[in-house]
């Protein structure tokens, strides 16, 4: 019983912590895709676990040992490769360590220091942090102002679908 309470924790609290991690560290193109994809391996996940759980699995005295031990795998693979992740830049931002923040950008995004998106998204998350906003209002606003200096439609699509996290640093 005491397992199940640990397990279920453990579970509940990766859950919550992994995608705010994939949130943190993803380009914004990418992070509903990222965010949606952990939610269905988690699901997933489960499903196979109830139906391997099953008498015509592996839920019969003879299986129940190979049930038990096969999330060894995976949690053996997570912590061989739990050095290899970077902090979150967002994270050193709201520690004051901007240096360290754009760091973690360059080899996250595999870019030079001077990219321009490298740049916008260091500088929209430090605007955030220094107005304790939300970094989406921050790019609506960043967006608006540049769509307000263009005159054509495409340009304003352009912001707009920036704001909306389609591209930019949302």
């Amino acid at each position: 019983l005491l397992g199940r309470l640990v397990s279920g924790i453990a579970c509940g609290g990766a859950a919550v912590v992994v995608p705010l991690y994939l949130g943190e560290v993803s380009p914004a193109h990418l992070r509903g895709a990222l965010g949606t994809a952990n939610q269905l391996a988690l699901g997933l996940g489960m499903l196979a676990a109830q139906l391997l759980g099953l008498p015509a699995g592996l839920g019969t005295l003879q299986g129940w040992p190979v049930l038990l031990g096969l999330p060894a795998l995976p949690a053996l693979l997570q912590l061989l490769f739990q050095p290899l992740l970077l902090e979150s830049p967002r994270w050193y931002v709201v520690m004051g360590n901007d240096i360290m923040a754009e760091e973690m950008l360059v080899q996250l995004r595999d870019r030079p220091p001077d990219d321009l998106e490298v740049q916008e998204e260091l500088y929209c998350m430090l605007e955030a942090a220094r107005r304790g906003h939300d970094l989406l209002q921050i790019q609506l606003e960043r967006s608006l102002t540049r769509a307000s200096s263009h005159s054509s439609c495409g340009s304003n699509l352009g912001a707009q679908s920036q704001a909306m996290g389609a591209t930019g640093c949302g």
